[in-house]
């Protein structure tokens, strides 16, 4: 019996034999993804119905329960696959090999951390796992939450990755796992200054420049703010960019000092 495969990244879709495995448009997806998230965890029928059926009284939510677990049956693939220790208890513990897509992407990084001689190579296997948000096709409150921690935990990985690319002088790996980060979270100025010190490293400044003027107006446009850094205090020299907002600082400056010139010379004026 060969390996069955559970994918979650992206939406439901599971393989058998290297077959996809069709599944019926009654096929209860919240369900399933939940158990199969957590294989070999026990589960209570209640809280099942709490978390599944959080808008339903208490019977029919044990009635939405019960049928969805026999859609799940009528699936030959996974029909042994959910296991009743007892008439209130309800678990994932298929009896062949599983292998599922979203467990083995915390796997590798609780292992990256464990394990820092191989830490670059199990972060990239575990970000090569992540190619779209999980549960996409659940809408259930606990599939939401689910999504953000999983999403929150990719971020975490491609800072891991791209500093330790960065400190094991491999600037181009780190500049594209900072780059992708930023798509996540573009306001995050220590992924800035990565992303900024991986270009200085492989040579190419124009890149970092680019990278620090996009960073400074987007803080100048959205919060009224400057970056905390110089591309100077990343590279040990004088820096020859300026921020896009400089010049209007300075004219700033230059209307206050004058206001409060004349506002001297008015009071001088009144004590005199």
């Amino acid at each position: 019996m060969g390996t069955l495969v559970i994918c979650h990244f992206g939406g439901l879709h599971i393989q058998e034999n290297g077959q996809a495995v069709p599944l019926p448009p009654e096929f209860p997806r919240s369900l399933f993804a939940f158990l199969s998230h957590a294989p070999g965890m026990i589960f209570c029928r209640s809280l099942l119905c709490e978390t599944l059926w959080p808008d339903l009284s208490g019977d029919r939510a044990r009635r939405a329960l019960s049928t969805a677990l026999w859609r799940l049956r009528k699936c030959p693939v996974l029909a042994t696959s959910i296991q009743q220790p007892d008439r209130s208890r309800i678990c994932f513990a298929p009896a062949r090999r599983v292998w599922i897509d979203t467990c083995a992407f915390q796997h590798q990084i609780a292992r990256a951390k464990k394990q820092p001689a191989q830490a670059r190579r199990l972060l990239a296997q575990a970000l090569g796992l992540y190619q779209a948000a999980a549960f996409a096709d659940v809408a259930e409150e606990w599939a939401i939450g689910g999504r953000i921690r999983l999403e929150n935990l990719y971020c975490d990985a491609l800072f891991l990755a791209a500093d330790l690319a960065l400190t094991e002088g491999n600037p181009r790996e780190a500049e594209s796992y900072a780059t992708q980060l930023i798509g996540y979270e573009p306001f995050r100025e220590d992924v800035r200054q990565i992303q900024i010190k991986a270009a200085l490293r492989s040579g190419n400044h124009a890149h970092a420049e680019h990278y620090y003027r996009s960073f400074a107006k987007m803080l100048a446009d959205e919060l009224n703010t400057l970056p905390g850094f110089t591309i100077s205090d990343l590279q040990g020299q004088p820096c020859a960019v300026t921020t896009p907002v400089d010049s209007q600082i300075k004219q700033t400056i230059q209307t206050v000092q004058n206001s409060l010139r004349k506002l001297d010379q008015e009071l001088s004026a009144l004590s005199t």
